[in-house]
C-alpha cells in the first residue's frame, strides 16, 4: 500500500480544493436526485460558506493534502464534531486527483485519517456517502465502516 503523508493545504491548495469541492458536490447532488443542476452550484457554495465561514478552515477543521513522496494525489477534509453520542471525527471530503485514481491512496487516505483522528484524542470516524458513489461505498465498507442509516429514493413517472 503507499505511504500517505497528510499535511495542511496551502493557502493555493486550499483556494483550488474549494473550487473543486464546491463542483464535486453541486455534481454528486445533481446526480443523485438530490438538487436541480440550476440551483446545485449556489447550494454547494452555500454550504461551504456555512461549514468554512470567510472562506478559510474554521476551527476544528482540519482540511489535509495527501501526498505520496512529497506529490500531492488528493486531498481530505475532516472535522472535530459532537453527536447525541459524543465526539467524533467527521469527513467531509475525501478526493483523490482524478490522475492519481486506482492506485490505492484512497484506502491508505482513511488509514492516515485514523491516526490524525486518533492523534485529536477521538475515538469515532463518520461521514456520509452518496448511495450511487459504489467505489466510496465499497471502500468505505472494506475498511471497516458501517452503515448507520440508508435513505432511499424511488422516481415515478
Amino acid at each position: 500500500m503507499p505511504r500517505i503523508t497528510l499535511t495542511p493545504l496551502t493557502d493555493e491548495e486550499f483556494t483550488a480544493y474549494c473550487r473543486e469541492a464546491i463542483s464535486g458536490y453541486a455534481a454528486a447532488n445533481v446526480a443523485t436526485g438530490n438538487w436541480k443542476p440550476e440551483d446545485a452550484v449556489r447550494r454547494s457554495e452555500e454550504v461551504r460558506a456555512e461549514l468554512l465561514p470567510g472562506g478559510v478552515p474554521a476551527p476544528k477543521n482540519h482540511l489535509f493534502a495527501a501526498r505520496v513522496e512529497n506529490r500531492k494525489v488528493g486531498a481530505i477534509w475532516i472535522a472535530e464534531r459532537d453527536d447525541a453520542s459524543g465526539p467524533l471525527a467527521y469527513v467531509y471530503d475525501v478526493r483523490i486527483d482524478a490522475d492519481q485514481r486506482g492506485k490505492g491512496y484512497g484506502r491508505a487516505v482513511m488509514e492516515a485519517v485514523e491516526a490524525e483522528v486518533r492523534a485529536l484524542g477521538l475515538t469515532r470516524i463518520q461521514l456520509h456517502v452518496h448511495g450511487n458513489n459504489t467505489t466510496a461505498r465499497t471502500l468505505y465498507g472494506s475498511a471497516g465502516y458501517t452503515e448507520t442509516n440508508v435513505v432511499m429514493v424511488k422516481q415515478l413517472d
